[in-house]
């Protein structure tokens, strides 16, 4: 696993993911490469970074997708039923659209603007 900067030069780094993870809480937006080609990520709780991003992606107004690393983070931010929940944790993980909480709610309003959903 490497870390290229934006001009396709190598990053030096011993942890690639530690330093993309730092890339992410500075405010940067980052490419990911998966199997099926890539994945943008950015800190999803920073305004002026999901605006950037929506920016760059030519994408005014259809929500993000967001990623959390597990069920209990999930039920943190989100309303979820028992049928959600199957579907998250199926081999499928599809993207599935959520009731928002609002209290401790700290995901920018620009990920799903006037949604009720994420």
């Amino acid at each position: 696993m490497l870390l290229i900067d934006k001009y396709g030069k190598k990053i030096d780094s011993k942890s690639p993911i530690i330093s993309a993870a730092k890339l992410l809480r500075q405010g940067k937006i980052i490419a990911i490469k998966s199997l099926g080609g890539f994945q943008v990520a950015c800190n999803a709780t920073s305004d002026d970074t999901v605006l950037g991003l929506r920016k760059r992606k030519k994408r005014p107004v259809k929500p993000f997708a967001i990623m959390l690393k597990d069920i209990e983070s999930i039920k943190k931010y989100y309303y979820l039923s028992k049928k959600e929940i199957e579907s998250l944790t199926s081999a499928r993980a599809p993207i599935v659209l959520l009731k928002k909480k609002a209290k401790n709610y700290t995901v920018s309003w620009y990920v799903s603007l006037y949604n009720r959903y994420e």
